[in-house]
């Protein structure tokens, strides 16, 4: 896999509205994740079984994590102490009791809950999982590269960097000092850029995707020449002869790989980068049509405007007034 691209992929990773949790689970237990949002969980004690849609049952073992980079919208996952355990609650419910209980009760700022369930006296499994959204849920050819589920084994993953979750430790004070909502987030960014690694440099030579794609020795090129220089008169010819193949061999297996055209992506990946530019606010709208290669700042707002259905400026006014802290409430899985 090209080392640019995948870089160039990663780079664009954006994460907003995290929230940790922290899991001490006593068998037997069973627990069904109702949570929309994407969410990741890391085994630090203990031992759990995870059920998904078209796999046979997989233990997790301490260190080793998952991700659902999607929420449970297209799938349904039981994590357990057993395999064969059946009587099971949800996530959802265990809300709804107040199972859920803030850490910091003087802290309504960071984002930090804890949860106790099962019966006392039971084998201990704890677990640490952080829910987070997507700045951009629009990412297009990136978010639907990602599978429904990454599994990571600790035994696995040759090169993956130790879990930062790991080593939190909230018995002490530092949660309760100013920053560390910050810390969190910064961190649930970290996992998330490492968990995509990991699968792309291990998984990811599949039958189709944007990570496969950057698999394939060809249409890597063309991939990386775009997301060095996405604001270049590009076109498919100019692509296929990066790529090294014929204009029509290109295009077509382009298209079987990734499940759009070139000039599509190229589109999606300059609307992104102009969303992430709007977003961080350190652009105008004439400089952003400029750099990405835009014949005109009225071309570019077309092409924003049929994207998002608003404005590049009425966007940017929507991003800056959004608030991106802490939040539970179900989201639009607009992906």
């Amino acid at each position: 896999m090209t080392g640019e691209g995948l870089s160039a992929v990663l780079n664009s990773i954006r994460v907003c509205e995290t929230g940790l949790v922290a899991m001490d689970l006593f068998d037997p237990w069973s627990i069904e994740i109702a949570y929309p949002k994407p969410i990741t969980v890391t085994v630090v004690e203990g031992r759990l079984w995870l059920k998904s849609p078209d796999c046979p049952p997989d233990v997790f073992e301490p260190g080793d994590s998952f991700v659902l980079p999607r929420g449970v919208s297209r799938g349904r996952y039981l994590v357990s102490s057993s395999p064969a355990t059946s009587q099971h609650t949800t996530t959802r419910r265990l809300e709804e009791m107040g199972r859920f209980r803030p850490l910091l009760p003087d802290r309504p700022d960071v984002s930090l809950r804890r949860l106790v369930w099962g019966p006392e006296g039971g084998r201990r499994t704890r677990l640490m999982s952080f829910t987070f959204d997507w700045q951009d849920r629009r990412l297009g050819p990136l978010i639907e590269a990602i599978p429904d589920i990454i599994r990571i084994k600790q035994n696995s993953s040759e090169g993956f960097l130790k879990d930062p979750f790991l080593g939190l430790d909230f018995d002490t004070h530092d949660a309760s000092r100013p920053g560390f909502q910050a810390l969190i987030a910064q961190l649930a960014q970290l996992f998330l850029v490492q968990a995509i690694r990991s699968y792309a440099l291990r998984d990811a030579d599949g039958p189709c995707g944007l990570l496969a794609a950057l698999a394939d020795a060809h249409l890597s090129r063309a991939l990386s020449a775009i997301h060095n220089d996405p604001g270049r008169s590009w076109s498919v010819e100019i692509l296929a002869e990066r790529a090294g193949l014929s204009r029509s061999r290109f295009a077509r297996r382009f298209n079987e790989v990734t499940g759009i055209t070139p000039m599509a992506y190229l589109r999606s990946w300059r609307l992104h980068l102009a969303r992430r530019a709007l977003r961080d606010g350190n652009a105008t709208v004439s400089s952003i049509a400029y750099e990405l290669g835009y014949q005109s700042e009225a071309a570019f707002r077309t092409s924003f405007r049929q994207d998002t259905g608003l404005s590049p400026r009425e966007y940017a006014k929507s991003v800056a007034a959004a608030s991106f802290g802490p939040s539970h409430a179900e989201t639009d899985q607009s992906y």
